[in-house]
């Protein structure tokens, strides 16, 4: 599956949410957007759902992760939304990179003074 954008057009909610799950299968995230009653079981089957106010009632709404009023709304969901995620994982590795940094330097210190005896820094408890 080579597809960068999946739209589906008069097909059924079961045919909608297979499909939602074919893609995430794959090991992709999946961003499902509805409106209606007929998106409730693609907006539960993906990665993240928005809902949308409608005239169709508000099944889709709350059946989401996000609830938005209009279509205009959903580019700036996902690019803040994009962007804080981006923001997260930049933040956990800066903190995986310097935590296992000054974790592993002082054993290393430690078993150099010790002459690599197999003494622990650290107790295991």
């Amino acid at each position: 599956m080579e597809a960068d954008a999946v739209v589906c057009a008069r097909s059924s909610p079961k045919q909608k949410a297979k499909l939602v799950k074919l893609v995430k299968d794959k090991g992709k995230i999946v961003l499902a957007v509805g409106d209606g009653a007929n998106d409730v079981n693609m907006l539960t089957e993906a990665s993240v759902g928005v809902g949308i106010y409608g005239e169709e009632g508000i099944q889709a709404v709350q059946a989401s992760d996000y609830a938005i009023a209009n279509f205009k709304f959903l580019w700036k969901l996902v690019l803040v939304q994009g962007r804080w995620n981006n923001q997260r994982i930049g933040k956990f590795m800066n903190y995986f990179l310097w935590k296992n940094f000054i974790f592993t330097i002082p054993q290393f210190l430690f078993g150099f003074l010790n002459l690599f005896s197999g003494n622990a820094m650290y107790d295991d408890e």
